[in-house]
């Protein structure tokens, strides 16, 4: 599973707060990124999925990759979609907040997919116990 959630600074959801609810984010900054190669859920998208109709979504800041959005929220800029696995470290430094406990769970799973015949080295399974053994912020 995936988890999507909207982060932004500390700094920013004080000044520009409260933003209990998805109701509440299409009026404020929202950091928007297009990937060229690989498909991820938008704003729009996001929004969609919690009932929230845009006719027209403001999109005045647009980066062309997820850290960069995740690295403006933190310097305050606005809110940007944060996938748990990019965002969980900034937000146990406390660099990142959710404003919202709104989430996004796309389904999708990652895999790890090894040759059958071969013993694993060690890059493989520290990374399979990394991403076990780590609860989803």
């Amino acid at each position: 599973m995936r988890k999507s959630d909207p982060v932004c600074s500390p700094g920013y959801l004080a000044a520009n707060g409260p933003i209990s609810a998805p109701e509440h984010l299409p009026g404020k900054t929202l950091l928007h990124f297009e990937e060229r190669h690989r498909l991820r859920i938008g704003w729009r998208e996001w929004l969609a999925k919690h009932s929230i109709a845009v006719a027209r979504l403001s999109q005045d800041i647009i980066f062309t990759d997820a850290m960069s959005s995740i690295q403006a929220a933190v310097d305050g800029q606005g809110i940007a979609l944060g996938w748990s696995h990019l965002v969980y470290d900034l937000l146990a430094a406390g660099l990142l907040v959710r404003p919202t406990d709104a989430a996004y769970r796309s389904g999708d799973a990652v895999y790890i997919v090894m040759p059958s015949n071969a013993a694993p080295s060690l890059e493989p399974s520290y990374f399979g116990v990394s991403c076990s053994s780590r609860p989803v912020p």
